[in-house]
């Protein structure tokens, strides 16, 4: 005896509409005269493009805007693992102001933009010694102090050395 018979399966597929969050806003920390560190979570394993430039008088407010002006802005791709995502942006330049914007892209596409974040990157180091513009000159004296004046192209502390130099005769 043969047996024919056919049954029916309902499957249903769901499709992920849903864009991923921020649980935690992208923050800028260690900040140096060359670089940055931005960092942030996600509410789901994402990758995230992270557009940065310096910060401009009228700064675009669309991180959408920010990712497509490679004139003014470098943009970097970031593969997180897991939720959490950290990008070093370097070189920079020392005592300029910057701004980012973090795109997070969900498996299924689906995307996120945060609000810029603005920072200023710190001074570059001082590596050239003071000059002096005016040499010493010997304005004050009493029983027990010399006081001399000059004059140097910058702020700096000076120091008078060898006995030769406090004699009074």
């Amino acid at each position: 005896p043969s047996a024919t018979g056919s049954q029916t399966y309902n499957i249903a597929v769901f499709t992920d509409a849903t864009d991923p969050l921020f649980t935690e806003r992208p923050q800028v920390q260690e900040i140096t005269n060359t670089s940055a560190v931005i960092v942030w979570e996600s509410n789901e394993e994402t990758t995230a493009k992270v557009g940065f430039g310096p910060e401009t008088v009228n700064p675009p407010t669309s991180a959408v805007v920010i990712l497509a002006t490679a004139a003014r802005t470098d943009t970097v791709e970031v593969n997180t693992a897991g939720t959490a995502g950290r990008v070093v942006l370097t070189p920079l330049a020392g005592s300029t102001a910057y701004s980012a914007t973090v795109v997070i892209i969900d498996g299924a596409g689906n995307q996120t933009v945060s609000d810029p974040v603005v920072w200023a990157t710190l001074a570059n180091p001082d590596t050239e010694a003071p000059v002096l513009e005016v040499l010493p000159v010997l304005v004050g004296r009493n029983q027990t102090t010399l006081t001399f004046k000059w004059t140097a192209n910058e702020a700096a502390k000076a120091f008078l050395e060898g006995q030769d130099a406090l004699r009074a005769d």
